[in-house]
């Protein structure tokens, strides 16, 4: 179940988890059960250094993806974070996070795959 967990850095109104599941799943060619969406807003937030991000995100999901679905993943989200928030892209810092078999625990049970034989 790939995961899409944003945080908001500035004074934003927080678009509709819900929807925003749905657009995603639609846009990475998912299934609208098979993806979660959080947003969380951190107001009182500083950021410093190089970084000039409104929005930072991470995919999470099977280290069994194939590059080009995570891909996907990655863009279909930065495409539809910009596109609800009217941020210009280059504010959005949007990465991936594999899960790894046997490092999950999903509805009270331990999830094993192998990445060379399941497909995604």
């Amino acid at each position: 179940m790939p995961f899409l967990h944003v945080h908001s850095y500035t004074a934003l109104p927080a678009p509709e988890p819900e929807t925003l599941a749905t657009l995603w799943a639609q846009r990475a060619g998912l299934r609208r059960e098979d993806v979660c969406v959080t947003w969380r807003q951190h107001p009182d937030t500083a950021i410093g250094g190089g970084c000039d991000y409104a929005l930072l995100a991470e995919v999470h999901a099977p280290d069994l993806y194939r590059p080009e679905r995570v891909a996907r993943l990655l863009e279909s989200a930065a495409a539809l974070l910009a596109e609800h928030t009217g941020l210009p892209p280059r504010r959005l810092f949007v990465s991936f996070r594999p899960a790894h078999s046997g490092e999950v625990l999903d509805g009270g049970r331990l999830l094993h795959w192998d990445p060379e034989t399941d497909d995604a």
